[in-house]
């Protein structure tokens, strides 16, 4: 299965090994350009902009897609990729805590790596 990357970042090694299918650079700027709020805004621009991104799955051929971003975004998108027949799926990170280094100011610093464990909800994934 091919998954659409509609996240800010770039797959993990983990994600692209079940599926996640990396973007393109340019795409990848667009995609954040239009996960990215910098004010607050009116419905209709969140649903102008979650329509542009399920065209872009939809018109690629995926069929399933990986979102993240702004929490209040993720109702609108996942509505907007739901009627275009895209299943949407989140990744699931655990938080592994590697190790531990005290700075010379005397400050413990706590260092932790995200290891993708699976996605949610799992129904969409099959």
């Amino acid at each position: 299965m091919r998954i659409f990357n509609m996240t800010q970042h770039e797959p993990t090694q983990e994600q692209i090994d079940v599926g996640v299918v990396p973007n393109s650079k340019v795409d990848q700027q667009v995609i954040e350009q239009l996960l990215t709020f910098d004010n607050p805004c009116f419905q209709e621009e969140m649903d102008e902009r979650a329509k542009f991104l399920a065209v872009k799955v939809k018109t690629e051929g995926f069929t399933h897609c990986m979102i993240g971003g702004a929490g209040f975004f993720m109702s609108t998108l996942e509505r907007h990729l739901t009627n275009a027949g895209i299943k949407y799926i989140h990744a699931f990170s655990q938080r592994v805590v590697i190790g531990e280094r005290t700075k010379p100011d005397g400050t413990v610093e706590k260092i932790n790596q995200f290891k993708h464990v699976g996605f949610t909800p799992m129904d969409n994934v099959v």
